[in-house]
């Protein structure tokens, strides 16, 4: 078999087959155009009468060029070179651009789906290279991060961020709409100031991580329970370097869009943040009822004491399974129990895994999961 193999490796036998195999693909393409051709001037011909207006070689075109990408685009060309020099199947002659089937946006960047002439066979071609987002983050594309860094630069992504936040205050309007109409729609009702009663999540985000609270800058969102899209969001800024940089030298600040809005302590950026975001749901005729989030005591006493309505306060699996290991670890330390085994790590990580399992397991059944909780 082997010594065959080699026979027509040197006669050059292979190469024979393959140049005839291209010549019948090519032969197969050809008849097959022709026969769509005929098929589509013959329909052409038969609706000729009753649509005076049809213009045949016209709507062909586009018909065809529909699926291929048109307009401008930013391209690496030594990427976009690389990726049509050959096809990644048949390792034949260049691809073609008129060839593309598909594109997808990413950004600027895009990904070309480009049909190979020869064998058919659908090729993705890049137009930009791509690098990891930190350590271990997700791949991005450079073009999309030069933008990116050159509109930060140039100060152009202060005027794109007004038009970002125009349309993120939009579609938080309109979630709160499709969430009052939801609540309606379950039996909810009106209270006596015509609030729309809704639940909803609310969790904070800092600009470094730790539980240090020395972040100056947060950003607080209120999630829709039915939607899982955001209703409301703010900011919370404690510094901003055109302020600072001139009260350190100073001298007048200049005119500058100034987003710094909080001048107390970092610990209070997220129950103010609460605060301003659970009155501000009263402007469309609605209300949190219920309000799913972390175990924050301080945002829970100023929702209470700042909020004019009531909202009842429900804790997430996650934060009580973190209250629940931290806990247990701190009586570990505290105290011990006489004729009871030491509260070892395995021992708390089994009492958390069957909290777990008892709170999935019952769920929407309170006398359920009280039971199993007990036994």
């Amino acid at each position: 078999m082997a010594a065959r193999f080699k026979i027509r490796s040197l006669t050059r036998k292979f190469e024979k087959i393959q140049k005839r195999n291209r010549g019948n693909i090519i032969k197969l393409q050809e008849g097959l155009q022709a026969w769509k051709t005929e098929n589509i001037s013959s329909e052409v011909e038969e609706n000729e009468d009753e649509i005076e207006e049809f213009e045949p070689a016209t709507d062909i075109l586009i018909n065809t060029r529909a699926r291929q990408a048109h307009g401008s685009r930013i391209v690496d060309i030594n990427q976009l070179r690389k990726g049509l020099e050959s096809c990644e199947f048949c390792k034949e002659r260049p691809l073609s651009l008129r060839n593309v089937q598909q594109e997808k946006l990413y950004g600027p960047a895009s990904k070309l789906d480009i049909q190979c002439q020869f064998c058919g066979q659908t090729n993705v071609v890049e137009t930009s290279l791509a690098h990891k987002t930190g350590a271990s983050g997700p791949m991005a594309y450079d073009i999309n991060s030069k933008s990116v860094l050159a509109s930060l630069y140039t100060g152009i992504a202060r005027e794109a961020s007004k038009a970002v936040e125009a349309v993120a205050g939009h579609t938080c309007v309109e979630t709160i709409e499709i969430e009052k109409e939801h609540a309606i729609k379950i039996g909810e009702r009106p209270d006596e100031n015509n609030l729309v009663p809704i639940s909803c999540l609310y969790d904070m985000g800092w600009q470094k991580r730790g539980k240090a609270f020395n972040s100056n800058r947060g950003q607080g969102a209120v999630m829709g329970l039915y939607t899982g899209k955001k209703m409301d969001y703010t900011t919370k800024t404690k510094k901003y370097r055109i302020c600072d940089h001139d009260k350190k030298m100073n001298s007048t600040p200049r005119k500058h869009d100034c987003r710094k809005n909080h001048s107390g302590s970092s610990k209070d950026i997220e129950p103010t943040s609460a605060v301003q975001l659970f009155n501000n749901i009263t402007k469309h005729n609605a209300k949190y009822s219920t309000c799913t989030g972390d175990d924050d005591s301080t945002t829970e006493c100023f929702i209470h004491a700042q909020v004019p309505y009531r909202v009842e306060k429900f804790s997430d699996i996650i934060h009580i399974k973190r209250s629940l290991t931290s806990r247990s670890h701190n009586l570990a330390k505290m105290k011990r129990f006489p004729d009871c085994s030491s509260l070892s790590r395995k021992v708390i990580d089994y009492l958390v895994k069957c909290f777990s399992v008892a709170v999935n397991q019952n769920k929407g059944d309170p006398k359920s999961m009280q039971a199993s909780l007990n036994t």
